[in-house]
């Protein structure tokens, strides 16, 4: 049941059940060993025992502290709140997903959708809503999205941003960029963006972010790059 329902308490009472009958079930076996044979086993049994109790006392202690401490949310959930807002097309992009898990039903969860600047509002809040509800229905999480509006329809934009991409894919492909926004000043041009790195990448993100300054400075109409760093901690980047 406590696997079923995805309880530590409950497991953790399932693990101390055990407990009881292998030391049960160990002193009987001394008993019968010493009967039999006239072998006192007593001090090796119980070394085996508390080696066992010790054991699953180490591994309920684990799983505990774990959600407590924090951990990387489940990729298939993950995947799962992905695959839903997309299905939405409206919404064309996800990320910055952040699940609080508090046990079972117990779930909040948070992150940004994209949505083409140019919609109509209210549709688009709509849709965020039913996205929400669906969130909800399905996956029994209570959830808040942030709604991002992107240029989608702007030729400019898009072509900075496809240069860029295939710049960075060059650099390192397991870097993504989101938020991707160009602001017009008086004597440049700049360019806002949040890139994900990995956390298996073992460059300091003050060299990622200025590697990719660099690669914006290479980009056509003197332009800046403006630059937040997300590291991604499980193995699941975002859609962009």
């Amino acid at each position: 049941i406590g696997w079923r329902i995805h309880s530590e308490t409950m497991k953790a009472t399932a693990a101390d059940s055990l407990n009881d009958c292998i030391s049960t079930a160990a002193v009987v076996g001394g008993m019968l060993v010493f009967h039999y044979f006239h072998l006192n086993i007593d001090g090796i049994v119980g070394i085996f025992v508390a080696c066992f109790v010790l054991w699953g006392g180490y591994e309920s202690i684990k799983d505990t502290l774990n959600p407590l401490l924090g951990e990387s949310p489940d990729p298939e959930l993950i995947a799962k709140i992905t695959e839903t807002v997309l299905n939405h097309k409206m919404v064309i992009g996800v990320h910055d997903i952040v699940v609080h898990d508090y046990g079972p039903a117990r779930r909040m969860i948070s992150f940004h959708g994209e949505v083409p600047e140019d919609g109509n509002i209210n549709e688009l809040h709509e849709v965020i809503d039913r996205c929400e509800r669906q969130i909800r229905k399905e996956l029994g999480c209570e959830t808040i999205i942030h709604m991002d509006p992107i240029a989608v329809n702007d030729e400019k934009v898009n072509k900075l941003k496809s240069i860029l991409v295939k710049k960075i894919k060059d650099y390192n492909p397991d870097i993504t960029i989101h938020d991707f926004r160009v602001v017009d000043g008086p004597n440049r041009q700049n360019v806002i963006f949040d890139a994900v790195v990995p956390i298996e990448c073992k460059d300091k993100s003050a060299d990622v972010e200025k590697k990719l300054g660099e690669l914006v400075r290479e980009l056509p109409g003197n332009c800046y790059g403006v630059i937040d760093i997300d590291r991604q901690f499980i193995n699941f980047g975002g859609v962009n």
